[in-house]
């Protein structure tokens, strides 16, 4: 249940339907640059911290 009503917010900020959420997190839907900064800002997270997670 959590997981539903956390993409249904997730999109309401983002200004996306769900099912991008949805398509997101199983791995059919990638995210451009702008929508990354977007989901990033979305959550409260920064995207440096983020992009700095990723393995080089």
């Amino acid at each position: 249940m959590w997981k539903h009503s956390w993409q249904a917010l997730l999109a309401k900020w983002l200004k996306r339907p769900k099912s991008c959420v949805s398509k997101f997190e199983i791995g059919k839907w990638y995210l451009d640059v702008i929508e990354f900064i977007d989901m990033c800002k979305a959550i409260g997270v920064e995207t440096r911290v983020v992009l700095g997670k990723v393995p080089r």
